[in-house]
């Protein structure tokens, strides 16, 4: 919810909120970046499992 606030606030006053805005964003992606790795440390490790 958070985020959908920040983004929608990013066009309406850019000039103030967005180095926020960026931040929050590069905070998603490497969250996201991290859940990738996680899902992918799980997958080589079933694949080592089941071979």
């Amino acid at each position: 919810m958070t985020v959908i606030v920040i983004v929608g606030s990013l066009g309406n006053k850019a000039e103030t909120i967005y180095p926020y805005g960026i931040n929050a964003m590069f905070s998603i992606l490497s969250k996201v970046a991290t859940l990738a790795e996680v899902l992918e440390a799980t997958k080589a490790r079933e694949y080592c499992l089941n071979t």
